[in-house]
């Protein structure tokens, strides 16, 4: 089911990130590969979706892991820029509510320009580590056009209370 869900996220997170692949070509960036293999740019998000999904929730926010987050969505990284986040992200879920917790991890992870794509990886593992969940479900990154489109006047952060509104 998390493979599932990562999968049908991972377009979407795709998209927000300027590329074109589809579902069918980010799983044959992966699948299509062998091991070691350089999978691409869009073969990286579609594992770090999976990551997600895979990685017991009290595991995802770790300097560690973050790191590995951070390479597979493309971004480079050092002990600074894993340790910044990791430390705004721990101060904001012991400090507010669930909607602003997921909006500010957003704002976080903007604010480290680190990209709407990965903010909205964290604040999907924030959101399960709240909740108590063992694992992390890919939600808010196939929120279908997060801050775009007809609702393009909200800001993302907005967009992810929307959509935390709904379920």
């Amino acid at each position: 089911m998390g493979r599932r869900l990562a999968l049908s996220a991972t377009p979407e997170t795709a998209k927000q990130a300027g590329r074109v692949e589809d579902g069918a070509a980010l799983r044959d960036a992966v699948l299509l590969t062998r091991p070691g293999d350089n999978v691409g740019p869009a073969g990286l998000l579609l594992l770090a979706r999976r990551r997600l999904a895979a990685r017991p929730a009290e595991e995802l926010l770790t300097q560690r892991n973050l790191a590995a987050v951070l390479e597979e969505f493309g971004q480079a990284h050092d002990q600074e820029a894993v340790r910044d986040p990791t430390d705004d992200l721990r101060h904001l879920a012991a400090n507010v509510g669930t909607v602003g917790m997921m909006s500010g991890a957003i704002a976080i992870d903007e604010g480290h320009g680190l990209g709407l794509s990965l903010g909205v990886w964290l604040a999907d593992a924030l959101l399960a580590q709240r909740l108590g969940w063992a694992y992390a479900v890919s939600m808010l990154g196939a929120e279908a056009d997060l801050g775009t489109g007809a609702r393009r006047h909200r800001s993302a952060a907005s967009s992810v209370a929307i959509s935390v509104e709904r379920s």
